[in-house]
C-alpha cells in the first residue's frame, strides 16, 4: 500500500472541488444512497459543517486487489485504513476525519430501519458524500486517475 499526504487550505479545497449537484445525482444511482448514516441526504450542509476547520489534509492510499474490486473485496482494507485514521484522530485532538466510500462498520445499517447509528462516534461520512469531487480531488493533487 502506499500513502501520500497533501495538506490544503480548506476554503480554497471547497471552492473548487465542492461540486454537490453532479456528485449527489452519482450518489443518488447507488444502492447504499439513504441506505446508511454515511450515505446522502443528511441533514446539514457540507460547508457549514467544515466552516470550523481552515486546512485540510488529504491522505491518498492505494493497494492492488487481486479480485474484481468490489465492495466486498475492498471492505477489510477500508476497515483497516478507517481504523487507523481515527486513531490518527484521538491523537490530533480537535481534528476530524472522513473517509472515502460507503461505511464499513456494520455489516447492516440501522438507518432503513429509522434506527440511529450504532456507532455515532466512529461513523464518518465521506468527502464525496458531502458533494466534493475526488475524482478531480485524485486527479489534481495525487496524479491517481480512480477507476471504477
Amino acid at each position: 500500500m502506499t500513502r501520500i499526504e497533501r495538506d490544503l487550505d480548506l476554503q480554497e479545497y471547497i471552492a473548487r472541488y465542492y461540486n454537490p449537484l453532479p456528485v449527489s445525482e452519482a450518489c443518488r444511482a447507488c444502492p447504499r444512497h439513504a441506505a446508511t448514516w454515511a450515505c446522502p441526504p443528511f441533514a446539514f450542509d457540507a460547508p457549514s459543517l467544515l466552516s470550523r476547520y481552515t486546512r485540510i489534509r488529504l491522505i491518498a492510499c492505494t493497494f492492488t486487489v487481486s479480485e474484481s474490486p468490489d465492495f466486498d473485496t475492498i471492505a477489510p482494507i477500508r476497515r483497516r485504513l478507517n481504523t487507523s485514521l481515527l486513531e490518527l484522530e484521538d491523537r490530533l485532538q480537535g481534528h476530524a476525519f472522513y473517509f472515502g466510500g460507503s461505511c464499513t462498520l456494520c455489516p447492516r445499517c440501522t438507518r432503513p430501519q429509522g434506527q440511529p447509528c450504532r456507532h455515532p462516534l466512529k461513523m464518518r461520512p465521506s468527502l464525496e458524500a458531502f458533494g466534493f469531487d475526488l475524482i478531480a480531488t485524485l486527479a489534481d493533487h495525487f496524479n491517481i486517475t480512480l477507476s471504477w
